[in-house]
């Protein structure tokens, strides 16, 4: 949209056109499921906004806007969408794609939503079907299919993109797992959105689709059940028809526990947490802290302020190099939970030396708190939430990291220690550009 707006500035004439798909069928079958949480994934209800964006390396290149039909939650609500049964909707093809950026809107007015509302553990888009895949894992846990590009609470502040001339492959069907969860109303938000499962620790695996999110302790019929909103995906594709012009990128997703996905963070320093908050007020429930805070309550102010050195673990994996991960790298971002402090990745040479730096990709946090009593803060900066990523983007061709054949990656996450976290993750992401024979031999 960014780029849309600048091209209008620039008086290159952005042209607006909106699609509506809806018949009287499909408007009568939405109405029908309405009164049904979760998915309302009726196809034809799709909007899209499509607007020229047109760049000096192509006059053709395109950006379209579009909004999903809705998602039906109540308080503590999960979905973790199968991806055959969350198709997509994408530029008409053949196309290819230059960006991608997403976030969680309501419906049907769009209006953004903070994470302490709805929070994002992850979307994944599944490009050709699922064989567009990217988990050099073979991570292939829900339907059978590979996931091409993933995101998750940071996703508002995190464009995925590649330099000028290179493309993700446009093919179809695209798919996509959507992992969301409503805090909003939820008693213990820490163990609701790290989805605790019994006898401590956390995973996806225990926050099914369509369950209610582990954060009652009176129990999930203490929940305000009536209170049901609606919410949708929107996303934000740079895309060309012009695929003639584009080098197909390859992507990868790295993992630092060696395709164990999440782990645990057990807290390592005892009694880091005070008795008060960083604004001054009392940390609710925080007499007689002590111990391995295990169990403390989390008012985010934790992931706000600095760690100590000695309250920080670091974890990493090393890979031999996967089919399609030689070349020059083109872009990198990371993915962590809250609690992560950055995720990097390093070029171990077959030849030995230091490990060369590739990509750092450093988590930020909100820094927001509501403007006033039962107000949300602003959506983007949530105090003590993951709201973005640092990306690298390697746009000179003579800087970009060359990965040869023989090499290794090495991927490190660092995530503090001044409280449990659990159920996390360390994803890093690497696109490369298909490599020269001759300078790979």
């Amino acid at each position: 949209a960014a780029a849309a707006a600048a091209a209008a500035a620039a008086g290159k004439g952005m042209t607006v056109a909106w699609f509506f798909f809806a018949s009287f069928f499909s408007h009568f079958a939405m109405l029908e499921a309405g009164a049904k949480l979760g998915m309302v994934w009726d196809v034809s209800a799709w909007v899209a906004e499509e607007a020229s964006s047109p760049t000096t390396f192509d006059v053709d290149h395109r950006t379209t806007s579009y909004l999903s039909p809705p998602i039906r939650l109540d308080p503590g609500r999960v979905v973790l969408t199968p991806p055959k049964q969350t198709p997509l909707q994408m530029p008409p093809q053949p196309f290819v794609m230059t960006s991608l950026q997403l976030e969680v809107v309501r419906y049907p007015g769009g209006k953004r939503v903070p994470l302490t509302e709805v929070y994002n553990h992850h979307i994944v888009f599944y490009g050709d079907g699922g064989r567009a895949a990217a988990d050099v894992c073979g991570g292939a846990h829900l339907d059978m299919l590979d996931g091409l590009i993933g995101v998750g609470a940071e996703a508002r502040g995190t464009i995925t993109e590649l330099p000028e001339g290179y493309a993700f492959g446009g093919q179809g069907p695209w798919f996509a797992n959507i992992h969301l969860i409503r805090s909003e109303g939820v008693p213990d938000v820490k163990s609701c959105i790290e989805c605790a499962c019994r006898g401590h620790g956390g995973s996806e695996d225990c926050c099914p689709h369509l369950s209610v999110c582990p954060g009652f302790p009176d129990g999930p019929s203490m929940r305000n059940a009536s209170d049901i909103k609606d919410y949708a995906l929107r996303y934000v594709v740079g895309w060309s028809p012009a695929t003639e012009k584009y080098t197909i990128a390859r992507y990868k997703t790295f993992d630092v526990t060696g395709c164990q996905l999440e782990f645990q963070v057990p807290a390592q320093c005892s009694w880091m947490w005070r008795h008060d908050n960083s604004r001054g007020g009392r940390l609710p429930g925080a007499v007689g802290l002590r111990g391995s805070g295990r169990d403390f309550p989390s008012d985010f102010e934790t992931s706000v302020r600095p760690p100590s050195p000695r309250c920080v673990e670091r974890l990493s994996w090393d890979y031999e190099l996967p089919d399609g991960a030689e070349g020059e790298v083109l872009f990198s971002k990371g993915h962590v939970h809250i609690g992560g402090l950055n995720i990097s990745a390093h070029i171990l040479r077959r030849e030995g030396g230091t490990p060369e730096l590739v990509c750092c990709s450093s988590a930020l946090y909100g820094s927001s708190d509501a403007p006033a009593a039962h107000e949300p803060p602003p959506a983007g900066d949530e105090r003590g939430y993951v709201v973005g990523m640092s990306t690298c983007l390697f746009t000179n061709a003579t800087k970009r990291p060359r990965v040869r054949k023989g090499d290794r990656i090495r991927v490190e996450v660092a995530y503090r220690t001044d409280l449990w976290f659990n159920g996390v993750m360390g994803l890093l992401d690497l696109a490369f550009a298909p490599p020269i024979p001759d300078e790979y031999v």
